[in-house]
């Protein structure tokens, strides 16, 4: 049997390594990915919003390709909201 896969979004607080505790428990590789620092974040959308229309269409259908063929690997979704 194939073991599961799994990508983790966190943010470095108590609640993303307990998910992430749970889901290894569980007998499950996981790909951990950090949150970007909010400056950060606000300098790559200013970017986008600057770039062409055909160009941020363009971005925007590499990553729906790239979700395509994560779901295409067995990588098994575990979305984890902070609330």
């Amino acid at each position: 049997m194939k073991k599961a896969k799994g990508i983790l979004l966190y943010s470095g607080g108590l609640d993303s390594l307990l998910a992430a505790r749970v889901l290894l428990e569980q007998n499950i590789e996981l790909i951990g990915i950090h949150f970007l620092p909010e400056t950060l974040k606000e300098s790559y959308r200013v970017i986008f919003i600057r770039i062409p229309v055909s160009v941020q269409m363009v971005m925007i259908l590499a990553a729906g390709i790239l979700l395509y063929h994560m779901r295409a690997y067995d990588v098994l979704p575990f979305i984890y909201f902070r609330f």
